[in-house]
């Protein structure tokens, strides 16, 4: 990775995205270490929808004109 990013500019996006992935390697090695940890956060996600999704209904919930 070291000899790829030096290929290229500091503002290219491959040397952003290598010395983003060089800067968090504990971090993105830990799940090689730990099988329970899973590689994706779709879970999260999924689990998120339901606000993000009823956000704009709730907005005014408790107020004297909503509804």
């Amino acid at each position: 990775m070291r000899e790829t990013r030096s290929k290229f500019s500091r503002h290219d996006a491959v040397a952003l995205a290598t010395a983003y992935l060089q800067n968090d390697w504990d971090g993105f090695t830990t799940f090689l270490a730990d099988g329970r940890i899973c590689l994706s956060n779709n879970a999260a996600e999924r689990q998120l929808r339901s606000v993000a999704r009823g956000r704009k209904a709730w907005l005014f919930v408790g107020s004297d004109r909503s509804g």
